[in-house]
């Protein structure tokens, strides 16, 4: 069958190792187009295989396939209790398309939040715009008190970014957009020409006009270089940056 064939080209590639992400990335969306059915069959292999890849992008791919056959996300949970397996299980959260089984996800990733660091977190922020609407409000909070708190703050304001504005809170954003300023005042003149501080200084540009604070945007805009970072928002038909003002 076609899952059949799809799950054995995905393990031949992960057995090559290196030098075929590119080709496991065009199964990714195979994988992300498959119905329930498709893979049902597999699950049981997929499971072993999300365990004992050498890549992770394998290891998200065949998570993914476990959640799209599971349509919960309490098996593949249960299954991937180490940090690596448990790290390519929030990954492949982008790879599932159904917002209801995405959803699930929202309790067990607020609660990952207050202990998790390093890739584990990035992987949680990254994976909470996922959660839809509804949630958006909540993940705005957490993640604005990440970027306040410096946990991996690049981050976490890329992944508000992808968060709807009309979720974005005015009286939480001062508090942002003055912690972003205190942050890029320690970097140094050299440093502020690469992306990574562009692409804060940006966000923290924004926060300083949702919270009308017009002495930080002004700072901000000292301090950064006449540089645009604009990204698609997944799923959403938008950029992150909905307008941009020359002054």
């Amino acid at each position: 069958t076609r899952g059949d064939e799809l799950f054995a080209a995905l393990r031949r590639l992960d057995a090559r190792g290196g030098g075929v992400a590119g080709a496991i990335g065009e199964l990714a969306k195979a994988v992300a187009m498959s119905s329930k059915a498709a893979v049902l069959n597999d699950r049981a292999a997929y499971l072993d295989l999300a365990s004992q890849a050498t890549q992770g992008v394998t290891r998200r791919l065949a998570y993914a396939a476990v959640l799209i056959s599971d349509g919960n996300v309490e098996g593949a949970w249960d299954a991937a209790k180490s940090g690596p397996g448990r790290e390519a299980l929030v990954q492949a959260i982008s790879i599932v398309t159904d917002p209801t089984i995405r959803v699930q996800f929202q309790t067990k990733l607020v609660d990952l939040a207050g202990s998790a660091s390093g890739s584990m977190l990035r992987a949680v922020q990254s994976a909470l715009p996922l959660m839809g609407v509804a949630h958006a409000e909540e993940n705005f909070a957490l993640l604005s008190k990440h970027v306040v708190e410096g946990r991996e703050r690049a981050s976490a304001a890329n992944a508000i970014m992808q968060i709807p504005r009309a979720a974005w809170k005015k009286e939480l954003a001062a508090g942002v957009c003055e912690a972003v300023l205190a942050y890029a005042k320690t970097i140094s003149a050299e440093d502020r020409t690469k992306q990574s501080f562009v692409e804060l200084n940006q966000f923290g540009v924004e926060m300083a006009t949702l919270a009308e604070s017009a002495g930080v945007r002004k700072e901000l805009r000292r301090l950064g270089v006449p540089v645009f970072v604009v990204k698609t928002v997944p799923e959403q038909m938008r950029y992150d940056v909905q307008r941009i003002v020359v002054e």
